[in-house]
C-alpha cells in the first residue's frame, strides 16, 4: 500500500469516527436548545395566562379562552390535591393525520377565582424536529463535502510534495552496482529529501566500494589460488608417471585427491562469493529444456557406471530469463546429488513444465535434512564432496527469484525448483 493511500485511509478513518461520534452530539446539542427554547416558551404562556386570569369572571368565559387557545387545558383540581411545576415530552394523537405526534407540555397549578387548576398547556415538536432534522441533515452534507475537497486537495498536494520521493525509489529501482551507471537523484526544496538524497549518494558510494574491493579480491583469490594448484596437480601427474612403490603410489593418489578436493571448494567458494556480489547479472533468454538434456547426456557414462536411468516424467518446452551458467550450475549440482544419493540399478525421475523442474531418485533418508542447504553440510563426511553443492544450489535460487524446496515420500527424495512468474 502506497503512503499516500494509507495516510488518506487513516484521515478517513479518523475523520469517519469523528463524523460518527459528533453527528449524534450535534444533534443532542441542537434538540436540547429547541427544548429549552420551547421550555421557556410554555412559561411564557403561563405568565399570560395569569396576566389575563383576572378578566376571565365566568364559567363560560373561561371555556372560552380554553377554545381560543389550543394549548391551554385546564381542569379543577379535588380538594388538598397538590400539582407540581413538570415540562415532559407526550404521544398526542392527531385525528386528522390519524398518527401520534410529539408534544411538550407545561403541568402546572393556577389559582382562579379562589378555586385551583392544573394547567397544561402543549406546544407541538413536530415542526421542531424537523428544523432539528434539516440542521443536521446540512451539517452532515456540510461535513461530506469538507472532507472530500480535503481529501482531493490533500492528495494534490501529497503527489506534487512526495514527487521527489518516487523519482528517487524509481532511480533505486534501476540502480544495478555490478554496473557503471550514475543515479542522478533529483534535487528537492525539502530539508528532508535533500537529507536522504545525501544520505543514499554516501550509502551507494560505500557500497559501491565495498563491491568493487570484494569483486578484486575475487578476481585475484581465483588466480592466486588456482594456479599452485594447477602447478601441484600437475607435478603429481609427472609423479604418477614415474616408477613408484605400492605405497608410495597410494600416498601421492591420496595427495592428488585432496588436491582435486582442494581446487573443487576454491571454485564453489569463488562462485558463492561471485552471486553474492551479484557478478551474475547478465540475464538472457535459455531454453531450459536443452539444459536439462545436455547436462544429462553429459553424465551419461557416469549413469552407465552405476546402471542407472533417466526417467522423463513430463518434457515440456521451457523458455527462462536467466543467466546460462547460474542455470547450468543450478541443473548440474541437482543431478550430480542424485546421481550421489540413488541407489545403483534404480531411475532418476525428472519433470520439466511451465510451472516448476523437479529431480527425483531413490534412497535413504537423510540424517540432518533440516540442514541440506547450509554450507559444508554433507550427509557422507566421507564422500568426496565439498558439501557446497546444495547451498549452491539455494544461492542460485535466490538470486534468480526461484523457490526451491525438498521433500522425502516414499523411500524417494525430491528437489522442486519453483520458476518465478516476475
Amino acid at each position: 500500500m502506497k503512503l499516500l493511500v494509507r495516510t488518506i485511509r487513516n484521515y478517513a478513518l479518523v475523520s469517519a469516527l469523528l463524523f460518527i461520534i459528533s453527528t449524534p452530539l450535534f444533534y443532542w446539542a441542537i434538540y436540547s436548545l429547541v427544548i429549552k427554547q420551547m421550555d421557556e416558551m410554555l412559561q411564557e404562556h403561563k405568565r399570560d395566562f395569569v396576566n389575563a386570569a383576572p378578566f376571565i369572571h365566568t364559567e363560560y368565559e373561561l371555556r372560552q379562552h380554553e377554545q381560543l387557545n389550543k394549548e391551554f387545558n385546564l381542569t379543577l383540581v379535588p380538594h388538598g390535591n397538590i400539582i407540581n411545576d413538570s415540562l415532559y415530552t407526550e404521544k398526542v394523537f392527531d385525528s386528522i393525520a390519524l398518527e401520534f405526534h410529539p408534544y411538550r407540555t407545561f403541568r402546572t397549578a393556577v389559582r382562579l377565582h379562589g378555586a385551583v387548576y392544573e394547567l397544561k398547556i402543549s406546544e407541538s415538536m413536530v415542526s421542531s424536529k424537523d428544523l432539528v432534522m434539516a440542521i443536521v441533515l446540512i451539517q452532515c452534507i456540510l461535513l461530506t463535502l469538507l472532507f472530500t475537497t480535503l481529501v482531493i486537495i490533500n492528495r494534490q498536494l501529497s503527489s506534487t510534495v512526495w514527487s521527489p520521493f518516487y523519482r528517487i525509489v524509481d532511480q533505486l529501482k534501476n540502480y544495478r552496482i555490478d554496473k557503471d551507471n550514475f543515479i542522478n537523484l533529483p534535487k528537492s526544496s525539502t530539508h528532508e529529501f535533500r537529507d536522504l538524497s545525501q544520505a543514499i549518494d554516501q550509502l551507494i558510494e560505500k557500497n559501491k566500494n565495498t563491491y568493487l574491493s570484494q569483486k578484486e579480491f575475487t578476481e585475484n583469490a581465483s588466480h592466486e589460488i588456482q594456479t599452485p594448484l594447477a602447478v601441484l596437480n600437475s607435478k603429481i601427474d609427472l609423479l604418477m608417471q614415474t616408477e613408484l612403490t605400492e605405497y608410495q603410489a597410494e600416498l601421492i593418489s591420496s595427495i592428488q585427491n585432496s588436491s582435486q578436493r582442494i581446487s573443487k571448494l576454491n571454485r564453489s567458494l569463488l562462485l558463492l562469493a561471485k552471486i553474492d556480489n551479484q557478478q551474475f547479472g547478465e540475464r538472457e533468454n535459455i531454453d531450459f529444456t536443452n539444459v536439462v538434456d545436455g547436462l544429462i547426456n553429459q553424465l551419461k557414462e557416469v549413469m552407465e557406471q552405476h546402471n542407472l536411468s533417466v526417467h522423463f516424467l513430463q518434457h515440456d518446452r521451457v523458455i527462462l530469463h536467466a543467466n546460462k551458467v547460474l542455470i547450468e550450475i543450478l541443473v548440474s549440482n541437482l543431478l550430480t546429488n542424485a546421481l550421489r544419493y540413488a541407489p545403483h540399478h534404480s531411475k532418476i525421475n525428472v519433470s520439466i513444465t511451465q510451472e516448476q523442474f523437479y529431480i527425483e531418485n531413490d534412497g535413504q533418508a537423510f540424517k540432518n535434512a533440516s540442514s541440506l542447504f547450509n554450507r559444508f553440510s554433507k550427509e557422507d563426511q566421507s564422500t568426496f564432496g565439498t558439501g557446497l553443492g546444495l547451498a549452491l544450489v539455494k544461492q542460485i535460487c535466490q538470486e534468480l527469484s526461484y523457490a526451491i524446496t525438498y521433500t522425502y515420500l516414499d523411500s524417494k527424495h525430491r528437489f522442486t525448483i519453483l520458476f518465478s512468474k516476475g
